[in-house]
Parts: C-alpha cells; structure tokens; sequence
C-alpha cells in the first residue's frame, strides 16, 4: 500500500548535512502582497515565458546485441555489434518578436523528428604467451 513519507523526513539527518539559509513562503508571499503596487504583470510577457518553457520531446530506443568469440592456440577473440534503432519526436513553439516584443498571431508550434540506426561493433583480441 502506497501512502506518502512523513512531513519531517529531513530531520533525522539534519545534523548529518546543511541545507543553508531558506527563503520562508510566508514571509516571501508578505512582501510580494504587501509590494503589490511595485510589481507590474504583463500579459505579454507571461505568455512568452509560458510559450518558451512549453516543449515536447520523446524518444524510442530499441537495441540488441549480438557476439561470438573463437580460441586458437595462445589467441582469443571476441567480437559482436550492438545494434540501436531510435526514433524520436519533438515540438516546440516558434517565437517571433518585433522590436522586442512577442507577436502572439504570428507563434506557430513547430513539429520534428529524427530516426537513425547506429551500428556499434566492438572486438577484443587476446594473447597469453606461454612461459
């Protein structure tokens, strides 16, 4: 059964490590309402900040490995391939400024991909001498 940690899971090793000084929520959240007047929000640039940190990507691997090896006399050698078949996805939003603004008619989301097969071979080659 699932159920969540208990609220004070750091205070068994507080004394071990130091987190520093921490910013209180309360007291922070006080002074930004007390400061409400000093702050200006733009809707302009809450939807570029927004647009920027929206993105998408995702990725597929497959892989396999296939090897052999052979002895003769004092000689030995591995040998094999790994092979990896990814395909990945990706979209983003397309950003255009003017003069340093967002233009919002003019964001467009952009999509992507990339698939690619890369062939890995490795060898290892071994000779013990006899004494």
């Amino acid at each position: 059964m699932a159920r969540p940690g208990p609220r004070d899971f750091l205070s068994s090793v507080s004394s071990a490590y130091e987190f520093g000084p921490r910013v209180s929520y309360r007291a922070a959240e006080g002074v930004f309402l007390g400061q409400g007047g000093s702050f200006e929000r733009s809707e302009l640039d809450s939807l570029e900040e927004s647009l920027a940190a929206d993105y998408s990507a995702s990725e597929d691997i497959a892989a396999g490995y296939v090897m052999g090896g052979i002895e003769s006399g004092p000689w030995s050698a591995v040998g094999g391939v790994r092979v990896e078949r990814t395909e990945a996805e990706y979209s983003a939003f397309d950003l255009v400024f003017d003069d340093g603004d967002l233009v919002p008619e003019d964001v467009t989301l952009r999509k992507g991909s990339n698939d690619y097969t890369n062939y890995l071979p490795s060898l290892h080659v071994q000779f013990l001498a006899r004494e």
